[in-house]
């Protein structure tokens, strides 16, 4: 059972938040401490032409985006990649990814609520 201040993984903690507005990497070591925390604006593709809320990602675009916060967090947070211990992600809202038959990209966006 957890208990606050308890270590619950033997390593540091990678938290991948996907916010409304930003994309965050969030460190944490094994008391819930923050050790390094970096953040990018989401490289989402306005459409406005086609519809006032439309949007896409070019998912290579926010693969490098996503994995650029990780190496800088980790960098800032000066722990070896051999002591994280987890790696998670959190969202408020689910994208969606439609795949070709050979496993490309057709479309990746945001859910975005009126």
């Amino acid at each position: 059972m957890w208990r606050p201040g308890v270590p619950v993984a033997d390593g540091h903690v990678i938290v991948l938040d996907a916010g409304t507005s930003r994309l965050r990497c969030v460190v944490f070591d094994q008391r819930y401490r923050i050790v390094a925390c970096c953040s990018s604006e989401w490289p989402e593709i306005y459409r406005p032409h086609e519809s006032p809320y439309s949007r896409d990602f070019d998912a290579e675009v926010l693969w490098d985006v996503v994995s650029k916060l990780i190496m800088e967090s980790v960098s800032q947070s000066c722990v070896s990649p051999r002591d994280l211990s987890a790696i998670t992600v959190t969202s408020q809202r689910q994208s969606l990814v439609f795949l070709d038959l050979n496993g490309c990209e057709l479309y990746a966006g945001p859910n975005v609520d009126l």
